[in-house]
C-alpha cells in the first residue's frame, strides 16, 4: 500500500511537471 501510495504521488509530480513544460511552450510560441 505504501508503494502504491508513493507511486500515485510520482504520477501526480509527473503531470504538473509536463504541464509546467506545456506552459513553457506555449509561452514560446508566443514570444
Amino acid at each position: 500500500a505504501k508503494n502504491n501510495k508513493n507511486e500515485a504521488v510520482e504520477v501526480e509530480l509527473n503531470d504538473f511537471e509536463i504541464n509546467a513544460l506545456s506552459q513553457n511552450a506555449n509561452l514560446a510560441l508566443y514570444a
